[in-house]
């Protein structure tokens, strides 16, 4: 077992020389998911669309939330949520599935959760330069707010990385933890404000929604969409404070299991 600042740096120099082998099996990922499909890519937005129907109906109709261009405004917040929790779930499974790879190639373990949210996150970007382009055709978008996507999108990647790997590894050697994953991560959607805007919550209870980085995240990409300017001084501290916080201790944490998860392989 290791444990320490030592192990994370140790942890981050092996991901950096692997990257290349990440990418690999991130392509292939992508074409094992839709090879065969009628829909091929299209897949991708079919839960997306989905997922946009019944929420906008429900909180946009039914229970009115008050919010104007609530298209934009909930899929601003449902597209980057879907990345991270599908990776989250995908990732818990992904040394279970595919540990053989690890035993007749000499690979870090890593790069298997890093190669899902990688996968996702080509499934996100499709989706999310659709969102962008219906929000520049509808004048929404301003060129700083453009400019700063592709910052918020790393640092969303640093945030999911930070969360899937420790997933991956307690879901492997602790396997009652994945059938609480998919309930914890539920939980989190409807306590992050997503499908309704911060307002809403009650103002005894407003203070522990902003502690959540979620909404901080979440913020960030509707300051592009909805709001057609980039994210707040504030918003970027709290997003690059949340994406070096999660990798050092997702790395912290996936290195500490390590060994044990490769003998539960």
């Amino acid at each position: 077992m290791r444990f320490g600042p030592g192990a994370a740096l140790d942890h981050a120099r092996e991901t950096l020389r692997h990257l290349p082998v990440v990418g690999v099996l991130v392509r292939r990922s992508v074409r094992a998911r839709y090879q065969g499909t009628i829909l091929g890519f299209g897949w991708t937005l079919v839960t997306p669309a989905l997922l946009f129907a019944v929420y906008g109906l429900v909180f946009g109709v039914f229970f009115d939330t008050g919010v104007e261009r609530y298209g934009l405004f909930l899929l601003s917040g449902l597209l980057p949520w879907l990345w991270l929790s599908q990776s989250i779930e995908d990732a818990s499974d992904s040394l279970r599935e595919s540990g053989r790879l690890l035993t007749r190639v000499a690979l870090p373990p890593q790069t298997l959760p890093l190669a899902v949210i990688g996968a996702q996150g080509v499934s996100f970007v499709l989706t999310l330069s659709l969102l962008l382009i219906v929000a520049v055709a509808g004048g929404h978008v301003s060129w700083l707010g453009l400019l700063s996507l592709p910052a918020i999108v790393i640092l969303q990647a640093g945030i999911v990385a930070g969360l899937a790997l420790p997933a991956a590894a307690l879901c492997t050697v602790f396997r009652d933890l994945r059938q609480l994953l998919g309930t914890a991560v539920r939980m989190l959607f409807f306590l992050t404000p997503i499908v309704y805007p911060l307002e809403r919550v009650p103002e005894s209870l407003r203070l522990g929604a902003t502690l959540n980085p979620l909404h901080w995240l979440i913020d960030a990409y509707r300051s592009v969409f909805t709001l057609g300017e980039a994210p707040a001084p504030a918003t970027w501290c709290v997003l690059v404070a949340s994406a070096v916080a999660s990798l050092a201790v997702g790395a912290l944490v996936f290195e500490a299991l390590r060994e044990r998860a490769m003998e539960e392989l």
